[in-house]
């Protein structure tokens, strides 16, 4: 890329100099042990030190210990905190990178389960997910929030990383107290802005006194909640900032967006444009004398050089860290095709559920698994062997690629002239644009390989006789179950992928009937809005795509839907098919009808395990690898951890 680009010019905050502008921000990994940082982090900090990012973030910690919000959260209250900070400092330290600890209070947004205390904010607002209800802050537990602050940075410090960061945006206490969204006090912190920002700039006041002028110091704030009707704006946001840079002596300000309603848009999905939340960065950058870094969905490194080219000075590019830590290195020396792509699918990096998955990425089999001795480093086989991998999904594109960059003789057998599997019919749904880059860098690193491809060409046992391999990767994916419900003979049923690959088949009154909760239904819907005349979803849930909650898409797709005109009918059995109409129930009632008038129906239903080779192998005395759906049919993550799995133990 060279020295032109803006990206990797240097930059001071404050008495410190940071190498380039890229920022491996805070993000919630769920891999702390006993709430402090594990042997784990720095493995998975130093990875991304290595591979050339200007600025660490490490992920929130509580300061206080009545703040446990979620089941692996570190806080510095505990016992060996410190010395956790200084096990990742000494891993980032050879590499020229800046180290900055994120301190935080959950606040009104964590839940009383794990801490066995109340939660606490500013006004008695309900937690949105749980509906609990938070204890109204008194003036000692303000003092006390402020004090936990000042005494955990003096311990981060010690520990001899490079600045704090103070975190007034999302999942935050003091986001809570600076928006009219979660404050309604009548004291002296509510009301006007300044009052709002009051115990946010006390909190920055005790931090400096705490770390000295030496040590950097940062906030990162909430640009845009979302709520016009009540929370914070750009403007507002703007304002604030310029307060608090003109009464603290901050040296950045990274600025996020989302707030109690939106947590789906502070980090959001391949459905919403990457460069979403720059333009409250920008709005604030207007208003304040320090760096200012943008964060949200940025995964390209072009867009990154734009953005900083357009006046903001540090550009958050955590996912796309996470899914390749050498993204940086690459980048600067022209290799953008060998980046391993962020698709912003939320599969593995979303960690926000309530059943705290440790953080992992369905593009990169080894992020997340940093201390697992076959994930370091691949090594070459004892013998170089005849490999054939069956199905060009991403299970068999990676295995192909794993096995082929070991130095195995890789022939890769698909039965369609193109790659992709699942994936080609889930990239017509509209905003799902992640996934054919997946496909194509897939594709493009097994050939770079060397894998020999054999497109449009089905695989049989009578291959297997002729050219005999020495092992095999069966990556052949799923198929649809057997139709479970009572259907007449004369009724035309569609599969989501038979309809987006030729939307021709079907038009007039649709109907989708969801079976499994999951993407295929709605997003099926939404790619048919337009040529339909009316498209409704029959589901026995609760609610349509309950399952999208755990990738962040429940709310987006949501809106699609409502803005197509798209209308549910939730808690619905379909106990009938007939060749235009069907025979449903309410599912509690048990109250029956029937829908009439409908010119197509498309069944949404878990699939199958295509395993009918693997059953014909047996026995021959061929190695023998599964992976992906033709194990068990999941998402796209499991498909490319199972491919990558095979790939390199062969």
């Amino acid at each position: 890329m060279g020295e032109e680009s803006g990206l990797f010019r240097s930059l001071s905050l404050g008495k410190r100099q940071l190498k380039n502008r890229l920022v491996f921000g805070p993000h919630r990994t769920n891999r702390a042990e006993k709430h402090v940082l594990s042997d784990w982090h720095a493995l998975y900090y130093g990875e991304r030190a290595r591979g050339g990012a200007g600025l660490i973030i490490v992920e929130g910690c509580s300061v206080l210990p009545s703040d446990y919000p979620y089941e692996r959260a570190l806080n510095i209250c505990e016992k060996g905190a410190p010395e956790g900070y200084e096990k990742v400092a000494r891993a980032v330290r050879p590499y020229d990178c800046l180290l900055v600890a994120q301190l935080n209070h959950y606040g009104g947004q964590a839940v009383s389960g794990f801490s066995g205390r109340e939660s606490w904010a500013p006004s008695p607002v309900p937690e949105v997910n749980s509906g609990e209800v938070p204890k109204v802050m008194e003036e000692e537990d303000m003092e006390a929030l402020v004090a936990g602050f000042a005494a955990g940075s003096e311990k981060i410090i010690g520990a001899g990383l490079d600045g704090i960061e103070i975190n007034a945006g999302q999942f935050s206490l003091l986001r809570q107290f600076l928006s009219p969204l979660t404050n309604f006090r009548t004291d002296s912190y509510g009301g006007a802005p300044e009052n709002r920002a009051r115990l946010c700039l006390e909190t920055l006041k005790r931090v400096r006194r705490q770390i000295g002028g030496e040590i950097i110091l940062g906030l990162r704030l909430c640009g845009d909640e979302y709520a016009p009707w009540g929370g914070l704006t750009p403007e507002q946001s703007g304002a604030i900032a310029r307060y608090l840079c003109e009464h603290a002596a901050l040296d950045y300000i990274a600025v996020e967006v989302g707030s109690i309603f939106t947590v789906h848009m502070t980090m959001a999905s391949m459905r919403v444009p990457e460069n979403y939340a720059v333009g409250p960065a920008q709005v604030i950058k207007k208003e304040v004398n320090v760096p200012v870094c943008a964060t949200g969905s940025i995964a390209g490194g072009d867009l990154a050089e734009q953005v900083v080219r357009d006046g903001i000075d540090m550009v958050d590019m955590t996912r796309p860290l996470i899914a390749d830590p050498q993204l940086p290195l690459k980048y600067r020396e022209g290799l953008q095709q060998k980046i391993r792509p962020c698709i912003l699918c939320n599969q593995g990096c979303y960690t926000h559920l309530i059943t705290n998955p440790p953080l992992s990425c369905a593009m990169n089999p080894r992020a997340g698994r940093e201390s697992d001795p076959s994930r370091k480093k691949i090594s070459p086989p004892l013998w170089r062997k005849k490999v054939f991998v069956i199905g060009a999904g991403p299970a068999g594109l990676e295995a192909a690629a794993s096995a082929a960059a070991r130095g195995h003789q890789v022939v890769l057998f698909e039965k369609e002239p193109i790659p992709g599997g699942r994936l080609r019919w889930a990239a017509r749904i509209p905003g799902n644009g992640g996934f054919p880059r997946a496909i194509d860098y897939l594709f493009r690193t097994a050939r770079d390989h060397g894998v020999e491809f054999r497109m449009d060409r089905a695989f049989s046992l009578d291959t297997l006789e002729e050219e005999a391999p020495d092992a095999i990767v069966l990556a052949t994916g799923s198929k649809p179950a057997p139709v479970s419900l009572d259907v007449d003979a004369d009724a035309r049923i569609f599969r989501p992928e038979e309809v987006l690959e030729d939307s021709s088949k079907i038009r007039g009154n649709l109907m989708v009937v969801d079976l499994e909760g999951s993407w295929p239904a709605l997003g099926t819907a939404v790619a048919l809005a337009d040529q339909a005349e009316s498209v409704h979803i029959v589901t026995s849930d609760f609610f349509v795509g309950a399952q999208l909650a755990a990738k962040g898409e429940f709310v987006r797709l949501y809106q699609e839907a409502c803005r197509y005109g798209i209308k549910f009918i939730p808690q619905t059995e379909v106990t009938r098919i007939r060749g235009n109409s069907m025979e449903v129930r309410d599912k509690f009632s048990l109250e029956k009808w029937s829908i009439g008038g409908i010119d197509g129906m498309i069944l949404a239903a878990p699939n199958v395990p295509q395993n009918d080779l693997y059953q014909g192998l047996l026995g021959r005395g061929i190695e023998v690898w599964t992976a992906g759906d033709c194990v068990a049919p999941r998402n796209y993550g499991a498909a490319v951890r199972e491919g990558f799995e095979a790939g390199s133990r062969i």
